[in-house]
């Protein structure tokens, strides 16, 4: 009776030992696996769907920049069919006294980043590619942003700041704020001068946010277009979004990329 007694005790004590186990390692696995993280996003991505692309082309063979035209063409198939689709009616043009009724979104219409368009091949037969940043969808997250001149971190890059300053007192200071840059020295000598599109934006407007899930919602975007790099030189790109509630250096809200253009 003793043994029986001391052999349940044993398996009760192993079964609450493994839920406890089990309940920690379900904790762990959802803050792995969570999907709240403010993320920038690079487009085009890699033939192997890498995350952080080497872009490489020459400018001589249109064979060499055409698959990364399809992949920025893929991307943004999802903002041409929702045109088409019964959630064309809900798309609004926005602006920062917009006031939408629930089911409406922000429309982001990609016809207004020329020269960046699909039909123009996104500048790559130029030698002036276009590359896409992406802002993810995190539901709720609002951004606490630097809508002020005197608020505005001293690491924050000095183009960007100069950007912003004519902006001071008006309705565009109220953006999530995009900063592109060469990583090494050498890659800052040879990135050349980069437009950010449309314009005269320079990042993502506030009234993209918050994302409550909306059926219709499109990730806002920016592109930068490269209008003078080094030729021949691959160069480090590190481009980088700016909030008061955004981490500053958290691979969430830095993305990274090479980019090579080759006569």
């Amino acid at each position: 009776m003793a043994l029986q007694k001391r052999t349940i005790k044993i398996i009760v004590i192993t079964v609450i030992t493994l839920l406890i186990i089990g309940a920690f390692l379900g904790i762990l696995l959802g803050l792995l696996l969570r999907s709240d993280k403010v993320v920038l996003e690079v487009w085009p991505r890699g033939a192997d769907g890498s995350k952080e692309p080497k872009i490489t082309y020459k400018v001589s063979d249109n064979s060499t920049f055409l698959p990364w035209v399809r992949r920025i063409n893929d991307t943004l198939s999802e903002y041409n069919k929702i045109r088409i689709g019964s959630n064309a009616g809900k798309l609004v043009k926005c602006d920062y006294n917009s006031k939408l009724s629930k089911d409406q979104v922000c429309d982001v219409d990609i016809n207004q980043f020329f020269p960046c368009t699909a039909a123009n091949k996104y500048n790559y037969q130029n030698g002036k590619p276009c590359v896409f940043l992406k802002f993810n969808k995190v539901p709720n997250w609002k951004p606490n942003l630097y809508n002020t001149t005197d608020s505005l971190p001293a690491s924050m890059p000095n183009d960007l700041k100069q950007a912003i300053k004519p902006k001071s007192g008006q309705p565009d200071m109220n953006e999530v704020w995009v900063s592109c840059e060469g990583v090494s020295e050498a890659d800052k000598n040879n990135i050349g001068s980069m437009q950010y599109i449309p314009s005269p934006a320079h990042g993502f407007p506030s009234y993209y946010f918050p994302y409550t899930k909306q059926e219709a919602y499109l990730s806002p975007l920016v592109v930068v277009m490269f209008e003078n790099p080094t030729l021949d030189t691959a160069i480090n790109v590190l481009c980088k979004a700016w909030a008061k509630n955004i981490v500053e250096g958290s691979e969430q809200v830095s993305a990274r990329f090479q980019l090579k253009v080759d006569t």
